[in-house]
Parts: structure tokens; C-alpha cells; sequence
């Protein structure tokens, strides 16, 4: 895992996840996170909170949200983009809400505040 700031899409997370997909390697980019709970270098687990939604980074608008990224590296380290839908942790298109939203001002981008 390692972690920057950007002036364009503020804090930013990128994993690069271990287990390897037809030879590929997943990354994982989090970006305008209001905070990171990691560090750089440190092993991140599934279901393990690694920030907190934010509004960071110039084309963040004002507006809380996430900019979610997933690549496939090839053996050369070039990315290939794919689609981060087919990754929700409750399967493809099933998209993952939050419990814990202490800011709610608008749900355009996923993931979305949790209903009851």
C-alpha cells in the first residue's frame, strides 16, 4: 500500500493487492480521502477501514465522495483500466454501502450511506 497527496485529486490511497488474477496484479486507488488510516508500506486486510470519504484535491468540488480507480498491472508495470463495479465487496453491481457516514451532504458517487 502506499499513499500520496495530489493537488488535483488530494489524498489518495493505491493498493496493490497480493493475490495475482490470470497473471495480473490488482491495484485499488482511493482518492479524496478526508483521512488515511494506513501508512505507506503498511499490509492492509479485507474489510479493514483505510480512510475516511473526504472532499481533497482541487476537482473534489466542495463535495464529499470517492474516486474509486481499478487497474490490472502487466508483467512490464503498464495499467490497464478495468471496471471497479465488478469489485463491490457484495459482489458485481451490488454496491457496498457505508455504516458510519459522518458526512451525508450528497450521494452522487458510491459508495452510498446505508438505509434501514
Amino acid at each position: 500500500m502506499n499513499s500520496l497527496y495530489e493537488p488535483t485529486f488530494g489524498n489518495r490511497i493505491v493498493i496493490e493487492h497480493a493475490n495475482k488474477i490470470n497473471g495480473l496484479t490488482l491495484i485499488t486507488i482511493y482518492k479524496h480521502l478526508k483521512t488515511r488510516d494506513v501508512s505507506i508500506g503498511s499490509k492492509v486486510f479485507q474489510g479493514q477501514k483505510i480512510a475516511q470519504m473526504g472532499a481533497t484535491g482541487a476537482l473534489a468540488g466542495g463535495m464529499s465522495h470517492l474516486h474509486f480507480e481499478v487497474y490490472y498491472k502487466d508483467t512490464q508495470g503498464n495499467r490497464i483500466p478495468t471496471d471497479p463495479n465488478i469489485y463491490w465487496a457484495n459482489g458485481k453491481g451490488r454496491v457496498t454501502c457505508l455504516q458510519d457516514t459522518p458526512e451525508r451532504d450528497v450521494g452522487l458517487t458510491y459508495p452510498v450511506p446505508c438505509r434501514d
